[in-house]
């Protein structure tokens, strides 16, 4: 690969001083990970004295070589780089660093913009092409600034629903919202990861402090709409998609939730469901566009929400967050909600997919905000793209609320849920978590791993095991059967529930006395936790023989 020569930039490119104090994200981070990379600018060092000004110092990287800056991006997981580069290599290089995923910007700082404005025009990512430091600083400014919206768009906000690895995640989330009462997690732990990451930001350790002191449950909504870190926060370990952060969170996360589901349930308790329509203005990018229309045009158009989403049900209000900008396509989200959609909801006595008109709870109630929980489903209905936006300067994009991505299991997310919610000891919730987690500690492994094996066992044995009163752990754990670990860990607890039996473990030295035990009718059993459980029928025999043959034996 081809090494960098620095551009030279003649003259004193200082940036506006007036720019400078109003564009400071240190005072205000967004918690989001991302970095700024500099490739072969050479400046008098204007650029790189200004930009601590606005973003950390920690967050830039600069290299004056192309090979360097490719091996430095792809060491990078789950970051967002925002790379500037110069014209002449910007026009040698832009298309190897646009197909790299993590690379969401680029931005071209050169003498001549006129010069790089043609070949610059045919390529993606491009966010602008400037020789003025001033706008270079603003457009970078507003890039940033854009992740941490309340509900940013990009593929780890939306997933397509019918996926076998975004399945995974969405039964991670629910165990997250659905966590029994009885089971009382520490907001500790959150507090603490917020001090450590805003240590140098005593404003904002100002505001934990007195959010530790003073928050409850019940105000768990109002906390997220106000414009301090915690939503910032909450957005962003959603986004990162990062298990071990998000269930840092889980306790606020799911009072949130908890509190959306109330007002839900409230409102389809009632006899007017008002509202058939709701909207969302936002700028997307053309990849963020593109992505969103291959799924329309795919077999499946389901798409699955991993974030909280908020919306208005005043389109005007939803415009008012999309200014017009360069490089960006303002968008109008119109979600409908079907009168065969709420005749269903209206029918359920539990609902898997929740919202809620925050307005009366919200800290900004003049935006008439609806608040859409997690793992909530959409179909996407039609995308009204047009090459000429003359007479409207935005795109339509009409969404319909739906009850949920079929799966062909025969089990659903309600099973699932009614599950989750009978998990009362905090060592089983604690498990279903690890479990959850581990897996997807290997990235690789975790995507080259066939997951469509873990979930048609479950599916499989879920009527069976659930009507045994197995813990809902150990039903997870029977379905890997191509890996050792989990494997193990199944044969295990199968061996401390057998145990328990005083005629099985009164005959453990004798297989021939095990079977003839094993092969009477069932009999209710006690965990080590008192809980009443009992053995398949036909699980006992195949159980005795993986599991004590192989141990007591």
């Amino acid at each position: 690969m081809a090494s960098a020569t620095t551009e030279e930039h003649v003259g004193v490119r200082h940036v506006d001083e007036n720019i400078l104090s109003s564009v400071n994200l240190k005072q205000d981070d967004n918690f989001d990970e991302y970095i700024v990379l500099i490739v072969g600018i050479n400046d008098n060092q204007h650029l790189f004295e200004n930009l601590p000004m606005m973003i950390s110092r920690d967050r830039i990287q600069s290299f004056d070589d192309i090979a360097r800056s490719v091996e430095f991006i792809h060491s990078q997981s789950n970051i967002n780089i925002f790379l500037i580069i110069s014209g002449t290599l910007g026009q040698k290089h832009a298309l190897e660093f646009i197909c790299e995923t993590q690379v969401i910007g680029l931005y071209i700082y050169c003498m001549d913009e006129t010069e790089h404005t043609t070949w610059a025009k045919e390529v993606e990512k491009i966010r602008c092409i400037v020789s003025n430091p001033t706008k270079l600083i603003i457009q970078l400014h507003r890039d940033i600034k854009k992740l941490s919206g309340r509900w940013p768009f990009d593929e780890k906000s939306f997933e397509k629903a019918s996926t076998d690895t975004s399945q995974w995640y969405h039964l991670f989330l629910l165990v997250i919202c659905y966590r029994s009462e009885s089971i009382k997690l520490s907001y500790q732990n959150m507090f603490k990861e917020c001090r450590e990451y805003y240590q140098n930001n005593y404003s904002i350790l100002k505001q934990i402090d007195e959010f530790a002191q003073t928050y409850k449950p019940t105000n768990a909504i109002y906390e997220y709409t106000r414009d301090t870190f915690l939503y910032r926060i909450v957005n962003h370990a959603l986004r990162t998609q990062n298990m071990k952060l998000i269930t840092v969170f889980s306790p606020f996360i799911r009072d949130l939730h908890s509190q959306i589901y109330d007002y839900h349930r409230i409102y389809y308790r009632s006899n007017n469901q008002f509202i058939r329509s709701v909207y969302r203005g936002q700028n997307l990018s053309p990849e963020q566009l593109n992505h969103l229309i291959s799924i329309w045009k795919s077999n499946t158009s389901i798409i699955t929400l991993t974030t909280f989403g908020s919306t208005t049900v005043d389109p005007d209000v939803a415009l008012d967050f999309v200014p017009l900008e360069d490089g960006l396509t303002a968008c109008l989200f119109e979600i409908i909600i079907t009168d065969s959609y709420n005749d269903y909801m209206k029918m359920m006595t539990r609902h898997v997919q929740v919202f809620a008109n925050i307005a009366s709870l919200s800290a900004f109630p003049r935006e008439q905000e609806v608040l859409f929980s997690l793992v909530t489903h959409f179909r996407i209905q039609h995308i009204a793209y047009r090459e000429n936006r003359s007479d409207r300067p935005w795109v339509l994009i009409t969404l319909e609320l739906v009850t949920g991505a079929l799966n062909g299991r025969r089990f659903s997310d309600y099973d699932i849920i009614d599950q989750i919610e009978k998990v009362e000891d905090p060592q089983i919730y604690t498990a279903i978590i690890d479990m959850l987690v581990k897996n997807t500690e290997d990235e690789v492994k975790f995507n080259n791993t066939n997951w469509s094996i873990w979930w048609n066992n479950l599916s499989r044995r879920w009527a069976t095991a659930i009507g045994n009163q197995q813990p809902l752990n150990l039903i997870f754990y029977d379905c890997f059967t191509n890996n050792k670990y989990w494997s193990r860990k199944a044969i295990d607890m199968h061996k401390t529930l057998l145990r328990s039996i005083p005629a099985l473990e009164s005959n453990r030295s004798s297989f021939s006395n095990l079977l003839h035990e094993s092969r009477r009718p069932p009999r209710p059993i006690r965990t080590t936790t008192g809980e009443r459980r009992s053995i398949p029928e036909d699980r006992v025999e195949e159980v005795l023989e993986s599991a004590l043959v192989t141990y007591l034996l």
